[in-house]
């Protein structure tokens, strides 16, 4: 029985490759193509560089709002308790309340900040893009490709099904 499953595996996984597999097409030479190569280096550069930023900005908010966030935990905690024992919780619920509000202006720093960073790369990246889709059929008419042909932005070939 294990022997039929993994005969029945293996032959579904060579069907998949062949489902999937790939032949190389070389473009031509030309302006066009010359551009799209500049493009896509242009444009995963900026990508990448949008990414690290992005993180970064992530990561600068996780850090600035985790103080925050374990005091307003610790708060919340010892306020429970106390409205357990007694009434008297107005200046705890006050401080959670502020708290919460400086989480949230953090968030919104945070991002604007963000905003600021990354919108000329942002719309670097959205403009390579739209350069990028309006060669690729100039591309594959130049160089006599199907429809079919594909275009790996990330390493920049070029590739059709296999039939």
């Amino acid at each position: 029985m294990k022997s039929a499953i993994r005969i029945i595996a293996f032959i579904l996984a060579i069907l998949t490759a062949k489902a999937f597999a790939q032949t190389p097409l070389t473009p031509k030479d030309t302006p066009a193509s010359q551009v799209l190569a500049q493009l896509v280096k242009d444009h995963n550069a900026d990508q990448k560089a949008f990414d690290v930023k992005r993180q970064q900005a992530m990561s600068t908010l996780d850090q600035s709002n985790k103080t925050l966030s374990d005091q307003v935990v610790a708060i919340q905690k010892a306020l429970m308790d106390d409205l357990n024992k007694d009434k008297k919780w107005k200046d705890r619920l006050q401080k959670i309340t502020d708290m919460q509000q400086k989480l949230q202006a953090n968030g919104q720093n945070a991002n604007q900040a963000f905003q600021r960073d990354v919108g000329p790369l942002q719309q670097r990246v959205l403009t390579e893009q739209s350069q990028i889709d309006g060669l690729l059929p100039i591309i594959r008419k130049e160089n006599g490709f199907p429809e079919t042909a594909a275009f790996d932005p990330v390493s920049g070939k070029w590739s059709e099904p296999k039939k």
